[in-house]
């Protein structure tokens, strides 16, 4: 079975890290959670299929709450960039 859901770290000035991608949400959310007890920050999980997006903070931001929607980053393999939204949830 591929793997169905990427997850990104974004920083505070906006840039993206991909983090990997695993099978499974709850695997997601954990991984996310344990990288964020050294690494604070927002992170994101993107299900492949559906192109369903979760934003997570974990940690303390340098300003007030982005409002609104960030740009998602690009997908692995799409050459062109995502045009979907990112809806930012705390």
């Amino acid at each position: 079975m591929h793997a169905l859901f990427d997850m990104y770290r974004v920083d505070f000035d906006g840039s993206v890290e991909w983090l990997g991608s695993v099978r499974d949400y709850s695997v997601a959310l954990l991984e996310i959670e344990l990288t964020a007890v050294d690494t604070p920050g927002d992170y994101v999980i993107v299900n492949r299929q559906t192109g369903d997006r979760m934003v997570r903070n974990f940690g303390m931001r340098c300003g007030p709450p982005v409002a609104g929607t960030i740009t998602s980053p690009p997908l692995p393999g799409d050459r062109h960039g995502n045009p979907n939204r990112i809806q930012r949830r705390t």
